[in-house]
């Protein structure tokens, strides 16, 4: 890994930060890390304007269900983009006012529709309760999951009446004093109760009030349709327009989120990040053509910035799908992908070997090859059925031919085959933690370190014995490992509080 100081002329900031993009190994570092409170020095900031226009894209795009995809697009003048987005949005924003307001009525009147059937109903005259003086009534509906919560206000100056109910509301009325309306109508918002105001047509004789209310919500849903097949006829006529402005607007969006790494000294621009040596000389190479003038420092230049070379996860082709098992972190300096795949694949192979097994995993790793998993259960597959082949058994039931190798009991395998994979992933993990601590106690003394891994190795020892030989073994050897493990832990704890 290589460390990357470099500054260049203002006028190649573009094609830098084309580069930057392109470039997957190269990891820069953050211009304030660089900067680190320099007087004088200040980072680029991105073209807002850019980010606006593309929000309004995805926003246009959502009305008319245009799909977007993320592909590489030309650049594009922002006024010409400008003028794209403004024409569309005229044209759309008019039929989505109408539409969503139209909706807002459409939801209204089903509302309206479906308490009229309940008054017709229960024969409740709203009117009168409406014209009274001293109480106030509110008709509407709350959610039917809710309506047992009325049980807990039966002591307030309330009465509650339902009109009817559907799949998952309930039409109902409450009445109550002027006085007490205001308390009553908070416990009944917290119910999530929605008050439905009647058409003034509604108020003349109830069939002919719900005739005319369908009639409504017939035209209201034939409007709102032929506003959808207006949405459509823009979609299809500015569809390559939208796709095509959409890539470059992407496209330069993110080329803009690489100046976050850029730092202005005034006269030129300057930039650092770390590239694994094998990509590095080919990246130089570029760089200076595009006159950069290039120093490589130490990698731990900026350490006491927080910036810590970024770990190199160059994987084989075989070994690339354990990295969901390893979970490399930046910080830790360390691949252990590789120990982990060797692990899994020798235990899969010599201890779970089967051919029935094997092709299982195979072929539900093909069905989700697309995923992590899939690929990880591919390897699997492969390694047990490489097993099987050496066993001649196809789950570990029927024997094709003669082992080439002892098998043993399958039980045993199985047993041995958790404890080996339980304990091999805590000795990597426990190597990993070694090689990133840097006082040697900690590295020593800790159930993290060198005395952690021999509490472990103890305990599974005499289990393997036990289990796999039968051998009667004495367990005073491992209670004294395990008890100076932990005396020198505690002894370590003690002296660093101290």
């Amino acid at each position: 890994m290589e460390l990357l100081n470099l500054t260049f002329p203002k006028k190649e900031l573009k094609p830098i930060l084309a580069l930057m993009q392109d470039n997957e190994h190269f990891a820069p570092i953050l211009a304030n890390k660089v900067m680190n409170n320099v007087k004088g020095v200040a980072s680029l900031k991105r073209n807002e304007e850019l980010a606006k226009q593309l929000e309004r894209l995805r926003e246009i795009a959502s009305h008319i269900n245009l799909e977007l995809n993320e592909a590489k697009g030309e650049d594009k003048d922002l006024a010409v983009s400008e003028e794209i987005l403004s024409s569309v949005e005229k044209e759309v924003s008019q039929i989505i006012k109408n539409k969503e307001q139209l909706a807002e009525e459409l939801e209204e009147n089903k509302a309206a529709l479906g308490l009229i059937g309940a008054l017709q109903a229960s024969h409740v005259n709203i009117d009168e309760l409406k014209s009274t003086k001293y109480i106030v009534t509110r008709v509407g509906r709350i959610r039917l999951k809710d309506e047992h919560k009325l049980s807990y206000y039966h002591s307030k100056q309330v009465m509650y009446y339902k009109l009817g109910q559907t799949a998952k509301h309930v039409y109902c009325l409450y009445t109550t004093t002027k006085h007490a309306i205001v308390q009553i109508d908070n416990i009944f918002s917290s119910m999530g109760f929605k008050e439905i105001e009647l058409p003034d047509f509604i108020h003349g004789t109830i069939d002919s009030a719900k005739d005319e209310l369908q009639e409504e919500i017939k035209g209201m849903e034939s409007y709102i349709k032929s506003a959808d097949e207006k949405l459509e006829v823009i979609k299809l006529r500015y569809q390559d327009t939208l796709s095509d402005l959409y890539a470059s607007l992407y496209t330069m969006n993110e080329r803009e989120k690489e100046k976050d790494f850029i730092v202005d000294y005034s006269t030129v621009y300057g930039l650092a990040g770390f590239i694994p040596k094998r990509n590095g000389t080919d990246f130089k190479n570029k760089l200076t053509a595009l006159n950069a003038d290039i120093r490589v420092l130490p990698c731990d230049m900026y350490e006491d910035q927080g910036v810590i070379a970024p770990t190199i996860t160059y994987n084989y082709f075989f070994a690339k799908p354990f990295e969901m098992i390893s979970k490399v972190k930046e910080k830790e300096r360390v691949d252990t992908t590789l120990a982990y795949a060797m692990m899994y694949i020798l235990t899969f192979m010599l201890l779970l070997g089967d051919l029935g097994v094997g092709a299982v995993l195979l072929v539900l790793g093909l069905m989700m090859h697309k995923k992590k998993i899939g690929q990880l259960l591919e390897v699997l597959g492969i390694s047990t059925a490489i097993g099987g082949l050496l066993y001649g058994n196809v789950f570990y039931a029927h024997n094709l031919y003669p082992s080439l190798i002892p098998q043993g009991d399958v039980v045993l395998r199985y047993i041995n085959a958790v404890i080996l994979l339980f304990v091999g992933s805590f000795i990597i993990n426990t190597a990993k933690t070694i090689y990133n601590e840097n006082r040697v106690v900690d590295k020593v003394f800790s159930f993290n370190g060198f005395v952690g891994i021999m509490i472990v190795l103890a305990i599974m020892s005499y289990i393997l014995i036990s289990i796999d030989t039968h051998i009667v073994v004495s367990v005073m050897p491992v209670i004294v490992i395990v008890a100076l493990g932990i005396i020198t832990i505690l002894m370590k704890k003690m002296m660093h509080k101290k």
